[in-house]
């Protein structure tokens, strides 16, 4: 039953559920005994497929009750993808400060991520422009980590040096960075 709520509500074929994106978490499987009250048959296998986004729910046996239930799993850290990483480190490179904070207001947890195929992330872009504004908002404001090196192993500060930026630098030593 789960299957076939999966296939009707996301319209994919659930062999190939592992080719898309996931849904984070909209439909899930939750055992009969998280539903409300529900008796369920000694030694019966049910389940409810759950729309955890508030909606219905369905139940594989017909005289479990429609009743809403509990998650399924805790909330966990959310997680980013590549993508979302590489369209803030662009927005970086560009010096786009504002839309920067935009997106870090939303998902403060990108601040630190930098994919692979990345030589700088955000905090060493604002660090090869020099913009001491931005480098002191994202190590504060963001908790941006100091620590974080380029794909090259080179630190914050040695790219602001590498680059001429010595107040840069000199105000990130005396903050022992």
């Amino acid at each position: 039953a789960f299957k076939a709520k999966f296939q009707e509500k996301t319209a994919n074929s659930w062999r190939d559920r592992h080719t898309f994106k996931p849904v984070f978490g909209r439909w899930t499987l939750v055992a009969e005994a998280t539903v409300a009250a529900a008796p369920a048959a000694a030694g019966s296998s049910t389940g409810s497929v759950v729309d955890t986004a508030g909606g219905a729910s369905s139940s594989t046996t017909a005289a479990a009750p429609k009743a809403r239930a509990k998650r399924a799993r805790e909330p966990s850290v959310p997680t980013y993808t590549d993508e979302e990483a590489h369209h803030l480190i662009d927005l970086a490179k560009s010096a786009k400060w504002a839309q920067v904070y935009k997106v870090l207001d939303k998902k403060p947890g990108l601040v630190n991520r930098r994919p692979d195929v990345r030589e700088y992330g955000v905090l060493h872009q604002a660090a090869y422009y020099g913009t001491e504004a931005a480098v002191f908002k994202l190590l504060d404001k963001y908790k941006a980590d100091p620590k974080q090196v380029t794909k090259s192993g080179f630190s914050v500060s040695e790219v602001a040096e590498e680059h001429g930026h010595t107040a840069l630098v000199a105000k990130l030593a005396d903050r022992g960075i």
